[in-house]
């Protein structure tokens, strides 16, 4: 998860900077390019939260999966994809956004519900829109030793994606 907010971080400037320069030469900005430091602390939470909250939970849950259906047919992949996409992922997205606001030390469940109220649909959608061809592809398609690999290469994609919406411009965090 770290790599995706490094990532992230890196993309967000490039794309700042970017603008700023498109903005000079349309002669609209006359003001210096501000950009924040890099935050070192957001990448550890997002390492910290990758190692210890993440990756333990996805390895006991494809544990599971595979031992619900273990099967890599058609209707297994089909089964495995029902219950990872509408169990696991409506429920876990709360918990992440849960888990970055505890490692800031501000946990607080009103500011939690408005964090959700706010991206929560939008993250559970875009989670959809990438994880449900991703996962059937996997459970389907890749070989049972290399399906970790697969999730992990298709989750820094998606760690990139949620570090953008967990740190959107204006809402700290």
């Amino acid at each position: 998860m770290g790599a995706g907010d490094i990532s992230c971080q890196f993309l967000t400037r490039c794309q700042k900077q970017q603008e700023h320069e498109q903005a000079q030469q349309a002669n609209l900005s006359f003001l210096p390019l501000s950009l924040h430091p890099y935050d070192w602390h957001r990448t550890l939470k997002f390492f910290f939260l990758g190692g210890v909250v993440v990756g333990p939970a996805l390895h006991h849950w494809y544990s599971f999966l595979v031992r619900f259906s273990p099967a890599q047919t058609t209707a297994g992949a089909l089964k495995r994809l029902a219950l990872d996409q509408l169990v696991f992922a409506p429920t876990f997205i709360p918990v992440f956004f849960s888990g970055l606001q505890f490692l800031d030390g501000n946990f607080d469940l009103k500011q939690l519900r408005g964090k959700l109220e706010r991206d929560y649909v939008d993250t559970l959608v875009a989670n959809y829109l990438l994880w449900v061809p991703a996962m059937l592809i996997n459970f389907r398609l890749v070989p049972m030793q290399y399906q970790v690999l697969f999730s992990n290469a298709v989750g820094f994609g998606w760690n990139v994606f949620l570090s953008a919406v967990s740190h959107k411009e204006g809402e700290g965090g």
